[in-house]
């Protein structure tokens, strides 16, 4: 039976969806636009990858984004309506939900968003995105953390490079998936925070999803080059496979296969405890 890794990249209209999901994989995959309107109006599927071997089925996978539309009904029927369509298509095993300084979202309809995916065990990570684009990134942040630990006051949390973890259920963080430039004041800001959500997610994960999670960011040279000595030390990657990895980003997860024991146990978990910081 083939495996099916994917993430689904949801929340409002005009977050940078679109934008996040470019910046992750490092390469123009979805469709984006300036303008003000929306530019993703229905649910869109890509795929990064796809592994077909017909003398080894077991080893057949494919690696997808799914880009969906804005949430325009906040009302009660309308989040469940969204959220049961994306269950249905995505199936995802990691949701990236974006909230923009500029961006409305009910918390309390979030709330239930989050728990339902946290029922299900499917990875949620927060995100404030274009976090250069108004004042209030600090004011969603606060609300993030107050929304998590609403659900489960008894999370353990910590706190990493600008990130804050939930245990392995959830991170919330903030981003800027692109340069940002503001004309009239002067104002230019380069992207930041993806490289480390990108790391933050991959801790979380484990097992198999969380080496297909890293072949799905293979083609990011960006990440690769400034990230690679960390997920070397982090993820106990021996220095050889690392250098294959940078120099052929596109396989990924055949490397780390190749020295892995077990695909169960990617990161052990006195690994994971050593990077946290209890709050």
């Amino acid at each position: 039976m083939e495996r099916c890794f994917t993430i689904t990249v949801c929340g409002a209209s005009r977050v940078g969806k679109s934008t996040l999901i470019n910046a992750i994989v490092g390469k123009e995959v979805a469709q984006t636009s300036d303008s003000l309107n929306s530019n993703t109006t229905t649910l869109k599927e890509y795929v990064i990858e796809k592994q077909r071997d017909e003398n080894d089925p077991r080893s057949n996978y494919t690696l997808k984004f799914w880009d969906t539309p804005g949430i325009e009904s906040w009302t009660e029927e309308g989040v469940q309506e969204y959220f049961a369509a994306l269950m249905q298509r995505t199936m995802p095993v990691c949701i990236i939900y974006c909230i923009s300084p500029s961006s409305f979202a009910d918390l309390g309809r979030v709330k239930w968003f989050v728990e339902q995916c946290m029922t299900r065990n499917i990875f949620v990570a927060l995100v404030c995105t274009n976090m250069y684009s108004g004042n209030r990134r600090s004011q969603i942040m606060e609300q993030f953390t107050k929304l998590l630990i609403s659900i489960n006051p008894n999370f353990v949390r910590w706190k990493q490079e600008n990130i804050e973890y939930f245990e392995n259920k959830a991170l919330c963080t903030m981003v800027n998936s692109k340069q940002y430039i503001d004309e009239d004041f002067g104002i230019s800001k380069d992207p930041s925070g993806v490289n480390e959500l990108i790391v933050g997610i991959a801790q979380c994960l484990s097992g198999e999803q969380q080496l297909f999670w890293l072949q799905a960011v293979a083609g990011n040279q960006n990440f690769w080059s400034r990230m690679g000595s960390y997920v070397n030390s982090a993820f106990r990657i021996p220095s050889d496979t690392l250098s294959s990895v940078t120099n052929r980003a596109s396989t990924v997860a055949r490397y780390f296969l190749s020295w892995c024991p077990s695909t169960n146990s990617v990161v052990e978990n006195e690994s994971r405890s050593n990077r946290k910081r209890k709050l």
